[in-house]
């Protein structure tokens, strides 16, 4: 056999090789979200196949100023619905948020806002929605309006 051929065979192997490699890897990577994915779905996570777009909106937050769309730009926002005179899951969650905020770092919490946003307007003006979130944590936001 010649050098020239010998040669060329080390080469295509070596290509093969790498083929099989990545297509193992990219089945692997598949195989792994697809066990993420039926994990998330057993803890009742609801995941979303797209993301949606969100219409716009005018709110006012709880230091009386406008919240539109543009506030939640550039942030991880959570963001919970519930009402201030809500006797019990409202400030079992947001205590919950508060405990789990704490254990961000500060670089951490800095990409994040977490949102109370009220579905009693009528009752939560912004200053009561202030007085609300600051007894979890100053930073929370809170949002009223229709």
């Amino acid at each position: 056999m010649s050098k020239r051929l010998l040669i060329a065979f080390i080469v295509v192997d070596i290509l093969l090789g790498l083929a099989v490699y990545r297509g193992y890897t990219l089945w692997n990577e598949g195989e792994q979200a697809a066990e993420l994915t039926r994990d998330l779905r057993e803890k009742g996570t609801t995941l979303f196949p797209d993301s949606r777009p969100l219409s716009s909106f005018d709110l006012v937050d709880s230091r009386g100023e406008a919240f539109t769309n543009a506030n939640l730009a550039g942030k991880w926002s959570l963001v919970f619905f519930g009402f201030t005179h809500c006797p019990d899951i409202c400030p079992m969650t947001m205590k919950e948020l508060a405990e789990m905020t704490a254990q961000l770092s500060p670089a951490e919490r800095a990409k994040l806002q977490v949102i109370l946003g009220t579905v009693d307007p009528e009752r939560d003006d912004p200053a009561t929605m202030a007085e609300y979130v600051a007894q979890y944590d100053d930073a929370f936001i809170g949002l009223t309006g229709t």
